[in-house]
């Protein structure tokens, strides 16, 4: 299941599940259906002890891609010390949101 909530700019996105092979299409299909409906402002809410797998970063990447081509951005918003130094080592720490 994934939350969604719309906020005054932007929208927040809880998946209440892993970023692992199995679920993508999920989060994929819900971001990229935002997208289509005017929603191009989306926060991605990992709560501390969620996994990523390297296809979970691939999705959030083309996600991201997509969502710029529309003036749009994708941001990752975690307490997770384990997800925040995995976006510091792949360089990918820009597109972390400030709790």
């Amino acid at each position: 299941m994934i939350v969604i909530e719309k906020l005054e700019d932007y929208t927040l996105i809880r998946p209440d599940f892993d970023l692992v092979s199995d679920n993508l299409n999920e989060i994929k299909n819900t971001i990229f259906d935002l997208a289509g409906k005017g929603s191009y402002q989306i926060i991605l809410e990992l709560p501390a002890g969620r996994i990523i797998d390297p296809m979970g970063i691939g999705v959030i990447l083309a996600c991201l891609k997509t969502l710029k081509v529309y003036g749009g951005n994708l941001m990752i918003r975690t307490d997770d010390s384990n997800i925040i130094s995995l976006f510091h080592i792949l360089k990918l720490d820009h597109i972390l949101a400030p709790l």
